[in-house]
């Protein structure tokens, strides 16, 4: 079975998704007292059962979003404040592992700002 190169970071749209959701302002601190960020994960054009790596990690996950063509040629799974580096590095390998084409990255993302009650 052939493998496509993984380019980091992935496409134009994986980038896209990365930037909107990089809008929603910061709040909580990470474990790894950084400035209060998240970790990212962007699969382009993924292909393969690498969904089933974030679902099997346990980590929480703030937000999952997809691009709208079927099947999505952009996903992004950002997760909650406290999910450090290491740990969605572990995520990362296993979806590499499991592509059997498409594109994987990691980046930092500002964290979701959630309103309370009104």
């Amino acid at each position: 079975m052939a493998r496509t190169s993984r380019a980091r970071p992935v496409g134009a749209v994986a980038g896209a998704l990365a930037v909107a959701l990089s809008a929603c302002g910061v709040s909580g601190e990470p474990r790894d007292g950084s400035s209060g960020e998240t970790w990212m994960i962007g699969v382009g054009h993924g292909e393969g059962d690498w969904m089933s790596c974030v679902e099997d990690s346990g980590l929480p996950v703030a937000e999952s979003l997809s691009t709208t063509d079927i099947p999505p040629s952009s996903v992004g799974v950002r997760f909650e404040v406290e999910v450090t580096r290491s740990e969605a590095s572990v995520v990362v390998r296993c979806i590499e592992d499991r592509l059997t084409s498409g594109s994987v990255s990691l980046e930092r993302s500002a964290p979701l700002v959630r309103s309370g009650p009104a």
